[in-house]
């Protein structure tokens, strides 16, 4: 059951999920992951290609269906037989972005128990991030099995991936976006803050010259301290919050001003 990031697993394959490989079929050596996302970031993007197995599949041959089915099982059923395991990290980012998985299922038990293992592509779309200008997050869009007779099925059938990124960028993981995001957030908060603590200062010096205040007194003013003006004492914030008020030289209680 693929429920969190932990339950995605590495296998090392074909020189592993981060290693290098040789194509059989070019005799070529190319390495399994060319992008600079972590471990982590693939789990997450393939934990969050659960929804691309929801509703019913239909799609044939009924081998083909099968090996899907499975693989839906393997991210929602607690009891699963079959597991998810990343065999090639995100490569051919330029052409053809993907992540090469292998879903292991077991039949049978103990000593007798066989594995079947079924080759899926996980097809991922650079999908642009407002929040950070010239930065994209990769993100799953379409599973592609790869049938016994090299023929290649896809689902969702109707996805659209963004293959080819137009200019150059660099990708941003999750957990990267979101601090980008908490302290765009902290700054918007430190900014409005400033804005208000100068929109207060400018308020009281207003005062200071209204009603005689000297000016070395703001900050006592600032605090709630009563303090002397031309009239009496004045106090802010004490009475009601954001109004100063004023007490008369030789009476009792402070009223608004």
């Amino acid at each position: 059951m693929i429920t969190r990031p932990e339950d995605v697993l590495a296998t090392g394959e074909s020189g592993g999920w981060d290693g290098r490989s040789i194509d059989p079929k070019t005799n070529v050596e190319h390495d399994n992951k060319e992008t600079a996302m972590d471990w982590a970031e693939h789990q997450r993007i393939v934990c969050d290609a659960r929804k691309l197995l929801a509703g019913e599949i239909e799609i044939s041959p009924s081998d083909v269906k099968k090996a899907f089915r499975e693989l839906r099982s393997a991210y929602n059923d607690a009891s699963s037989r079959s597991v998810v395991k990343v065999s090639k990290g995100i490569h051919q980012p330029t052409v053809n972005p993907h992540l090469q998985l292998r879903m292991v299922t077991t039949f049978g038990k103990g000593a007798d128990a066989q594995e079947v293992v079924r080759k899926f592509h996980l097809d991922v779309s650079a999908v642009d991030t407002p929040e950070m200008e010239g930065r994209f997050r990769w993100t799953g869009v379409q599973f592609s099995y790869v049938h016994s007779n090299d023929q290649v099925y896809k689902w969702p059938v109707a996805a659209t991936p963004v293959i080819v990124k137009r200019q150059r960028r660099l990708s941003v993981s999750s957990v990267d976006l979101s601090a980008h995001l908490q302290k765009q957030e902290q700054e918007r908060q430190q900014e409005a803050a400033r804005l208000e603590a100068e929109a207060e200062d400018r308020k009281l010096r207003g005062w200071l010259e209204q009603y005689g205040i000297a000016a070395s007194n703001l900050n006592k003013l600032k605090r709630g301290q009563s303090v002397p003006g031309r009239d009496g004492a004045y106090q802010y914030g004490k009475v009601a919050a954001g109004k100063l008020a004023f007490q008369r030289t030789g009476t009792k209680g402070y009223q608004l001003v």
